[in-house]
Formats: structure tokens, sequence, C-alpha cells
């Protein structure tokens, strides 16, 4: 029943979540509206295409309670869901066309939601599942998939703190996310 969320940054700097522009669970995706504060700060660039075998990544994230880590490695593969092995795709509710990106960074419980970065600073991936028992089995969603959904996302976040208005369906995926987050 949580309706509060702060995102913390680097510089310790905190801001409170203050809306939602899309809540997606069968892409694991959210898009989150933080507080604007005094010191601006500027999205990273979205890649525009799916990153190639070999490319070299940066994945970012909190893993196991470390904040702010990186870890460098390649891509290994890319798939479509329908694409993925069993028994990982038994394991998947993400519609059968979502694109995922397997990689030899390192990620880890905590690094779901921190972003996959290529050498040119891009975003090409959401850092979001490691294999069952196989945890050297990581991989990230391809932004592609965000940037899909991002085109039908209201004009206007949800407020967290709105309680009419907002399905029972709704409130509990926010809330799913808004528990993740604190």
């Amino acid at each position: 029943n949580a309706y509060t969320a702060e995102a913390t940054f680097s510089n310790g700097e905190k801001r409170a979540i203050t809306g939602a522009w899309l809540l997606d669970e069968d892409r694991d995706l959210a898009v989150l509206q933080i507080a604007t504060g005094l010191n601006p700060f500027v999205p990273l660039p979205m890649a525009t295409a799916l990153p190639e075998r070999t490319d070299a990544v940066v994945a970012f994230g909190h893993p196991q309670g470390f904040a702010f880590t990186t870890s460098t490695g390649i891509v290994t593969s890319t798939y479509r869901s329908d694409q993925v092995p069993e028994p990982y795709r038994d394991e998947l509710t993400a519609p059968a066309d979502n694109m995922w990106i397997q990689t030899n960074a390192a990620i880890s419980g905590g690094n779901s939601g921190g972003p996959l970065l290529n050498m040119q600073g891009q975003v090409v991936g959401i850092n979001t599942w490691i294999g069952k028992d196989r945890p050297d089995m990581r991989f990230a969603t391809y932004v592609g998939n965000l940037q899909t959904i991002l085109r039908d996302a209201p004009k206007q976040p949800v407020s967290l703190a709105q309680s009419t208005g907002m399905s029972g369906e709704v409130r509990q995926v926010m809330a799913k996310y808004i528990t993740q987050a604190e």
C-alpha cells in the first residue's frame, strides 16, 4: 500500500517520484516521473538499433545492496521472447516479440531496472533478469521495447498520491513498482 517513493542519485541527491507515465507489467517496464530539483539532470540517450553480438556494454545498478556499481561485458546474443530456450521462456510473461539482450556483463539481484549502455553512452537495454539456477545467463530488455510502448504513453502522468480514477489493477501494479523502489 505504498504510495510514495524517491530516487537517489549518485551524488546523494534525493527526489520524489511524483507520478507514472506508463506501467507495462507484461514487459516489466515502468516510466516514472521524478520531481524537479535545483540541479537539472539530462536523461541518457536511447540507442536506435539493436546491439550486435560482441558489442561492448556496461551494466549499471545496485547489485546485492552495493550502490551505483558498473560492470563491463559484451552482447553474447539477442532473442525475441518466442526464441528464448525453454525452460527460461516459461518464466517470461513478455509478449512474443519482446527483444532480449543476453550479456556477460555481471548482472545480479539489484541490477534490475538499471541501464545497459553501449560504448557511445546510449541505453541499449534495461537490466531485467538472470537465468533461474544459472547466474551466468544475464538479460536486459532491449530499449526498443520501451520506445514502442512510449508511443502510447498518456499526455499526463498518473499521480502517485491520486486515489481516484486509478483502477485496482493499475494500483496493484503501481504498488509493486513503488515497493521495489523503496
